[in-house]
């Protein structure tokens, strides 16, 4: 009975460690400008994928409106297959470059984002340049740990 008790306290000190150690993937930014120009928006961490050429980091960005995947590299926005979704579900929702190195993902009815509520993780795909030959949609799987209460802080931080 004495072991029983024992290793349940060390079971118990484990998990609290660990706990404490996990971080939130998300972020609220405040007086930075997002890649959309909001004054206030949520950010995850950084995941690392291929361009074709070497690893980059890339990040996503979050303002109650657009979602938008910022990386360092060119996107190649001759293909249609650009797209972001939750947990494998759909619709995926198709994005628009903006500029040479981010894409913008509307959610205008906020289904992205309640999808991102209750989800595990963000898949995005983008496709790079120069990349030759043509190879497919490069995909980022970025958690969704802590999307929730960045949100929640989005939402009192934008009124």
């Amino acid at each position: 009975m004495r072991y029983l008790g024992k290793s349940l306290l060390l079971t118990t000190a484990v998990s609290i460690l660990w706990l404490s150690s996990v971080h939130s993937a998300w972020t609220l930014e405040q007086q930075k400008q997002a890649a959309n120009g909001a004054d206030c928006y949520i950010k995850s961490s950084p995941v690392s994928i291929s361009d074709g050429y070497r690893d980059i980091p890339v990040h996503v960005e979050y303002d109650g409106h657009d979602l938008v995947l910022v990386t360092p590299s060119n996107i190649d926005s001759s293909f249609t297959d650009t797209r972001v979704l939750v947990d494998w579900r759909k619709p995926a929702i198709i994005g628009v470059v903006l500029g040479q190195t981010h894409v913008r993902y509307p959610d205008m009815d906020g289904v992205l984002a309640q999808q991102a509520i209750k989800g595990l993780y963000l898949y995005t795909y983008a496709r790079f340049w120069p990349t030759w030959p043509a190879t497919s949609a490069q995909l980022a799987r970025i958690s969704l740990m802590g999307f929730t209460r960045a949100h929640k802080a989005l939402n009192v931080c934008r009124k």
